[in-house]
């Protein structure tokens, strides 16, 4: 996100060089970048590297950390309104499961622990991001072309807008309404050969 943030112009390059790591060290992105030769020499803008449009495939993948658990919860809805009520029903909701009160019938098998507190810290406003239709249209097409008759097995429409579509500005990924680059995501669990995924017009 830090990199696309710049690339977007809403962070500055110098608030990202000078980012340190986490965990009480103190090497900075930069330093990284530079140790394993990532550290190009072009500009870092959506101006000096313009695009005609952006398309993000993402891959699942699950951590679990036993002990102490700290995570980002990215909560996503078709309609601010929406987003609102989720976020509020989740907040009430993990505060039952941290004082193991009954929540539905989600935690009824489990063991009765010792309970745990919940700290819930707002990183970023997530609001609902519309998609470029053009691009969502490519996408959709592509994939009933790929899977034929089983395009409903293996497909399914869903509500997007990871992280690094948050940032306010128009110029920034997923701002398709006023965007100079109109944009689309899709996620696939399974691997495909990258000629495979999109078909151009």
């Amino acid at each position: 996100m830090v990199s696309s943030g710049v690339w977007a112009g809403e962070i500055p390059i110098d608030k990202a060089y000078n980012l340190q790591e986490v965990g009480g060290g103190k090497k900075t992105l930069k330093q990284e970048l530079e140790r394993i030769g990532y550290l190009g020499a072009m500009e870092s803008s959506f101006t000096a590297i313009p695009i005609a449009a952006h398309f993000e495939l993402h891959i699942g993948s699950t951590n679990t950390v036993p002990g102490k658990v700290q995570f980002s919860l990215d909560i996503r809805a078709g309609e601010d309104d929406r987003l609102m009520m989720l976020e509020h029903e989740l907040k009430v909701d993990f505060e039952k499961i941290a004082k193991n009160e009954a929540v539905g019938d989600l935690n009824e098998c489990g063991i009765i622990g010792r309970g745990c507190h919940v700290e819930w810290t707002l990183d970023a406003p997530s609001e609902a991001i519309k998609f470029d239709e053009d691009c969502i249209r490519c996408v959709d097409g592509s994939a009933r072309e790929l899977f034929g008759d089983e395009y409903e097995k293996f497909t399914r429409e869903m509500i997007s807008g990871a992280g690094q579509y948050d940032f306010p500005s128009p110029r920034f990924f997923g701002m398709s309404s006023s965007s100079e680059t109109p944009d689309t995501s899709f996620m696939t669990p399974i691997l495909i050969e990258k000629e495979q995924l999109l078909t151009w017009d």
